[in-house]
């Protein structure tokens, strides 16, 4: 809400976590503003679930498929587990919104009782629920990262060191070392 001052109400805007992320070519950004102006909603950048405990773990989107990777949004199912899980679609790291997305989050904050965790999922419900249009997008030749579990923060460093020009000869020799 901090930010909102500086976003029209007729402009859309993408909103990112910053423990998660997905490098890609194009960029994610780029993908998602690419669903945005072909579709006229909102987009979730979305990974293809690898493994069965991923299904726990993220919310699933859930809706009509509009073609592989894409899907229009009628809800997301957080951490379903497989045998619940309504597509392969995990929501993951940013999010692509409407300008409009900011009068309903003022109407949930002053909403909202103080009470759990306030998460905007259930505004773009509301916003579903009332005709707003949201996408689902697999992006594409990406890899996605989860600095804020610290197994894949290890591995999101030492990715990112070997890519390093100046920095990967040291850090492989290092870690061939270690594996000696």
């Amino acid at each position: 809400m901090s930010a909102a001052h500086l976003i029209s109400k007729d402009e859309s805007f993408i909103y990112t976590w910053a423990d998660d992320f997905i490098v890609a070519s194009p960029s994610r950004f780029q993908q998602m503003i690419d669903v945005h102006m072909q579709h006229q909603g909102a987009v979730l950048s979305c990974k293809k679930v690898e493994s069965e405990k991923e299904y726990d773990r993220y919310g699933i989107a859930a809706g009509e498929t509009v073609e592989d990777g894409l899907i229009k949004v009628s809800h997301i199912v957080e951490k379903p587990g497989k045998e619940n899980a309504p597509s392969d679609l995990a929501s993951v790291s940013s999010y692509l919104l409407t300008g409009d997305f900011f009068n309903y989050l003022e109407v949930a904050q002053k909403e909202f009782d103080g009470v759990g965790e306030f998460t905007f999922q259930p505004i773009m419900q509301k916003m579903i629920n009332e005709g707003h249009d949201y996408y689902a997008y697999e992006v594409k030749n990406g890899t996605y990262y989860d600095t804020g579990d610290k197994l894949e923060y290890l591995k999101t460093v030492i990715d990112f060191g070997l890519a390093h020009d100046e920095l990967s000869g040291e850090l492989l020799k290092h870690i061939r070392s270690k594996l000696g």
